[in-house]
């Protein structure tokens, strides 16, 4: 009887865990890595010069 409750509550958590990482891991992401793009391709012009 002692094991049975532990696995369901181990269960619901992990899915809800990951559920909530994934819509604020890409959202969180994508903007981010969009301004440092246009800096990156900046550097590399400015090391092709030197």
């Amino acid at each position: 009887q002692v094991p049975q409750p532990t696995e369901k509550t181990q269960q619901p958590q992990a899915p809800q865990s990951a559920a909530k990482q994934q819509p604020e891991a890409p959202q969180a992401t994508e903007k981010p890595q969009q301004p440092p793009a246009p800096q990156t391709t900046q550097q590399k012009e400015t090391s092709e010069k030197k």
